[in-house]
């Protein structure tokens, strides 16, 4: 008896000083995830539908996001900012072509238009190129512009690929002033369809199909047959 006594002392005394060595630590695992009974079964049912609904929300917003956007510099923001000041507050954009010239928001007045805001780096909105390339070929004839306002940070890389996609309407360059004007939100691609007047008629957040373009187009010309 005394052995056995003296055994457990041993291994008592063994397993202290284990624990209280620098390196030994406790288990970090919060005891609601390691699925510790003190918290019962109908909590811990409660807390996995919670994770499993924030995870549906997630997915479900960066689906309808597309990729995420952004403008340019802060420096060409308040650059921006003056110059649109400066033209006068009718200016929703004052922002530059590819092809280096300015173009204002005003010159866009007086025929129905879009505004597409995309990226190179966007898989979706290089995805939805053809489709946009195919309505300005059946609308411009009947009065519609197409704006494109890239936000990419890489500008060099804007014009070479609107060549190489022989992207037939307007591109912009964007600067950070455009966007928050316009209510971009965080997510490209996105259209907004204007009419003569400049009035807002509606916008897709996201990649769409084609059904959803036409059906906006339809408010902007009623009479014409959808593609």
């Amino acid at each position: 008896m005394i052995s056995t006594r003296r055994s457990a002392t041993r291994t008592s005394s063994n397993k202290k000083r284990k624990e209280n060595k620098p390196g030994f630590k406790r288990s970090l695992i919060p005891p609601i995830l390691s699925g510790n009974l003190q918290y019962g079964s109908g909590k811990m049912k409660k807390f996995r539908s919670s994770i499993n609904g924030i995870i549906l929300v997630t997915a479900v917003v960066l689906v309808l996001s597309g990729c995420g956007g952004s403008g340019s510099s802060e420096a060409e923001s308040n650059n921006q900012t003056g110059k649109v000041a400066a033209a006068g507050a009718g200016e929703k954009f004052i922002l530059y072509d590819i092809h280096g010239n300015q173009r204002r928001w005003s010159e866009f007045i007086g025929r129905p238009f879009m505004i597409n805001f995309w990226a190179t780096w966007c898989g979706p909105c290089r995805s939805e190129i053809p489709l946009l390339k195919k309505i300005y070929e059946e609308y411009h004839p009947q009065g519609l512009e197409i704006i494109g306002i890239s936000v990419d940070h890489q500008r060099n890389k804007v014009a070479p690929f609107a060549e190489h996609f022989e992207i037939p309407y307007v591109i912009l360059y964007s600067d950070n002033n455009a966007p928050r004007t316009l209510k971009l939100g965080q997510g490209i691609p996105m259209t907004i369809f204007f009419d003569a007047e400049g009035k807002e008629t509606g916008r897709i957040i996201g990649a769409q199909p084609p059904r959803v373009f036409y059906r906006e187009l339809s408010k902007l010309f009623p009479r014409k047959r959808q593609g």
